[in-house]
């Protein structure tokens, strides 16, 4: 009866050392992003039993798709492993864990006159006199004669294109562009687009159009900002 109580207690500290070790090792190959979790894969794989380590960190969240998870770590950017509530993507050197987000594919109007919208961004609509410099890429100015109203916001699409603010005029398909900043998937998944008609005004918080900026031919100028 000693003996099997011994090895009762034993089975119980290897369980908890398995335990230890897991959050030890998350800590050195795992960082948080908001909800998102980013494990480094070439950390991961230096491990000697690196899917072990997979294995106590996700099997909590209902994954059981173990071979693909494992294979995951060799596969091309863009796979991914689901689980009822979360999602496992492979991006460049780092698997992604997040929830599950459901992909908003609603086209929002914005009719002439109206100064702000709240969805699916919050962005509020200025005439101004003047063109300022602004520190970062939640501002555009834009020749409010170019466009076309109603303007849409929507999600970006395949065969996407624009002409990029400060490019001269060259024009360049939004996949390089999101290849070209190094953009996450999850990040490419979140961006949006103000358009005119067919015509892309701003991949919103990134860069404006050229075609559609203020300059000094312009004689009504419309500020645009994102909060």
């Amino acid at each position: 009866m000693q003996s099997f109580a011994e090895t009762l207690s034993n089975l119980h500290q290897a369980q908890s050392l398995v335990k230890d070790a897991a959050v030890l090792v998350y800590q050195q190959v795992v960082t948080e992003n908001d909800s998102q979790k980013h494990i480094n894969i070439a950390q991961l794989k230096r491990l000697p039993n690196y899917r072990a380590y997979l294995y106590q960190w996700l099997s909590a969240l209902g994954f059981t798709a173990w071979s693909d998870i494992y294979n995951l770590t060799d596969a091309q950017p863009g796979k991914q492993v689901l689980s009822p509530g979360y999602r496992l993507l492979k991006d460049r050197d780092v698997l992604v864990l997040e929830p599950h987000k459901e992909r908003d594919n609603e086209v929002y109007k914005i009719e002439q006159g109206q100064m702000q919208i709240t969805k699916p961004v919050n962005l509020i609509f200025a005439d101004v006199d003047k063109v300022l410099k602004t520190s970062g890429r939640g501002t555009i100015y834009v020749d409010a004669q170019k466009l076309k109203f109603p303007l849409f916001v929507r999600k970006w699409q395949d065969g996407d294109y624009f002409y990029p603010l400060g490019m001269n005029g060259q024009k360049k398909k939004l996949s390089k562009y999101f290849k070209d900043e190094k953009m996450s998937l999850s990040n490419k998944e979140d961006t949006w687009l103000l358009c005119s008609e067919n015509q892309i005004v701003w991949v919103i918080n990134y860069r404006a159009d050229e075609r559609f900026k203020a300059d000094n031919k312009t004689t009504q100028t419309l500020k645009i900002e994102l909060l």
